[in-house]
């Protein structure tokens, strides 16, 4: 096992194939003249957790400004219609053996956008749970998880990744002063930040180290 790194993992869009699950969630939550660009809304901002997206969303898209009483009843709404689809979803190709193989090499972290219990049971139910070191979630911001896991553990930061799927992820990444691995999934542009660009998960154990050993 290679000393001192570890590799931080987004879950949906990065493992499991949730992101047009999620959307099409967040669409139902609004009048459907706004459907579209709330799905392009959620694809591009896919770090969000879903109490200021569901906020923005209705500021930005659809003009209103909502309580925070008025959010809270959204995100519950959400909540409750989103957990069997992502459930269901399928895992992102080459998740499984990926996590195996980068597990046996060093620690890795699941950082989410999700509330932490929501992502344990996706991962328990598509078995994967058991290869983390631990899960973190909503309402801690990534870049803060990272950051603490990183003091907590003594991980050196120029040995740790970030494989995430956003640019929220990619800021993630930069501010707890680690490197990111951006899955690029239907017309994204990569973030020019990103040490490595990959479109799924299949082969990710060499690539993870060749940059832990300088490759």
């Amino acid at each position: 096992m290679l000393e001192y790194g570890a590799v931080f993992f987004d879950v949906d869009g990065v493992l499991i194939d949730s992101l047009t699950a999620k959307g099409e969630a967040f669409a139902n939550l609004f009048p459907a003249q706004y459907r579209q660009q709330v799905m392009d809304f959620h694809l591009v901002n896919g770090g969000l957790n879903r109490v200021e997206k569901i906020g923005r969303i209705s500021r930005e898209i659809v003009g209103v400004d909502l309580s925070d009483n008025e959010v809270s009843a959204l995100v519950d709404a959400f909540s409750s219609a989103v957990r069997e689809r992502v459930l269901t979803a399928d895992e992102i190709p080459g998740a499984t053996p990926a996590l195996a193989a980068v597990s046996k090499r060093v620690p890795i972290h699941a950082v989410s956008a999700v509330p932490t219990s929501e992502v344990v049971d996706v991962l328990k139910h598509h078995n994967m749970l058991h290869f983390f070191t631990s899960v973190h979630g909503a309402p801690t911001p990534k870049a803060a998880i990272i950051v603490s896991l990183t003091q907590q553990h003594n991980y050196l930061p120029s040995q740790c990744l970030f494989v995430g799927d956003s640019l929220h992820d990619r800021d993630a990444a930069l501010e707890a002063g680690i490197r990111f691995i951006f899955v690029q999934s239907g017309e994204q542009s990569a973030p020019p930040e990103a040490v490595c660009v990959i479109d799924d998960l299949r082969g990710l154990d060499s690539r993870v180290a060749e940059l832990m050993t300088g490759g």
